[in-house]
């Protein structure tokens, strides 16, 4: 049996307002390595280049430090670091879309069936499209 923990700044048993905070797993750990770092850099440079606007948005950047690279199909559903599934969104934008997908449904393949995580409904491979994503552009 563990004793309750004393707060060292309220003095309280257990204070929620000042527990320590979780750490999150390393950058490399979670999707963001050095090959996610060397496609985000070449990506921020050619938006800032071309004048490209926010994909979210589509409102023009201020500065190039104001561009953050965004994943079309977000990590948690399988995206990688390539160059081509990166785009420039302002940081409010990306924080703001979360895991989500820009407009689209994403269709994952479960054995025989395709099932919709948007929707969370199994669709039969007659009736549904059998590639992961729509075109995106």
């Amino acid at each position: 049996m563990s004793l309750p923990r004393i707060c060292a700044k309220c003095g309280h048993y257990n204070c929620p307002g000042h527990a320590r905070p979780r750490r999150l797993p390393s950058a490399a750990k979670r999707g963001y390595g050095a090959e996610y770092q060397r496609n985000k850099k070449i990506m921020v440079e050619h938006a800032w280049e071309r004048k490209d606007p926010c994909w979210r948005c589509g409102m023009q950047f201020a500065s190039k430090s104001r561009i953050t690279a965004d994943h079309k199909v977000p990590i948690k559903f399988g995206g990688g670091p390539e160059l081509d599934n990166l785009r420039p969104a302002h940081f409010r934008c990306n924080a703001a879309a979360g895991g989500k997908i820009h407009g689209r449904l994403y269709l994952q393949h479960d054995h025989q069936n395709l099932f919709c995580r948007a929707s969370g409904v199994a669709h039969s491979h007659a009736t549904a499209n059998h590639n992961r994503l729509g075109p995106l552009e």
